[in-house]
């Protein structure tokens, strides 16, 4: 069972809740650490085409994933952090369970300071992610790329919606030509502690 949508309420009343006030970027030194939650809804699209045959099929999966986000701030415009995500459901697919077990990965962030309460933002880095199909599991490693936008109301914690392209993988064995793309929808809470 699915249990994705219990995530929604959850951020939004911790959002909502005035946690911690205060200015989110002090006049002066913009420079702070900040650590969040991330629920992320992945969809996995598999493709399968054999030029000797003919044949072809194609399929996805959806996963939700939840996580943790380490992050240092050196400059209004610029950003690293590192996440870590892990299962909380997977999908079966004629009787085989299938699932995105876990991700990891080390991010650039590039920020657009429209004003203090919206900020769009652009992410790439390297990302490792293992899925799972019955009893068999493969690590994959990428460059994971993505676009978000984090929402303030004014203090310190920033609420944040992320599409992310996690793999894109296409490989061939023999006539069998294989292509894997995985992307997710993220919903983050970030909380920006201080500068220094």
């Amino acid at each position: 069972m699915n249990r994705s949508w219990l995530l929604v309420p959850v951020l939004g009343i911790l959002y909502f809740n005035d946690v911690s006030a205060g200015e989110l970027y002090p006049h002066g030194n913009a420079q702070h650490m900040y650590l969040g939650l991330s629920g992320a809804l992945v969809d996995v699209d598999a493709d399968y085409v054999d030029s000797g045959s003919m044949l072809s099929a194609s399929g996805s999966i959806d996963n939700t994933l939840i996580g943790a986000i380490v992050g240092y701030q050196l400059h209004e415009n610029f950003a690293f952090e590192a996440r870590g995500y892990g299962n909380v459901s997977d999908e079966t697919i004629n009787g085989i369970s299938v699932s995105v077990d876990s991700h990891f990965s080390v991010l650039a962030r590039g920020i657009l300071p429209l004003n203090e309460y919206f900020r769009p933002y652009a992410l790439l880095g390297y990302g490792k992610s293992k899925v799972s199909a019955a009893e068999v599991s493969e690590d994959d490693n990428d460059i994971i790329y993505g676009l978000g936008v984090s929402i303030s109301n004014g203090n310190r914690v920033q609420l944040e919606l992320e599409w992310m392209r996690l793999y894109d993988e296409s490989f061939s064995a023999g006539d069998v030509n294989y292509g894997l793309q995985g992307d997710s929808i993220n919903l983050n809470l970030v909380y920006h502690f201080p500068s220094p």
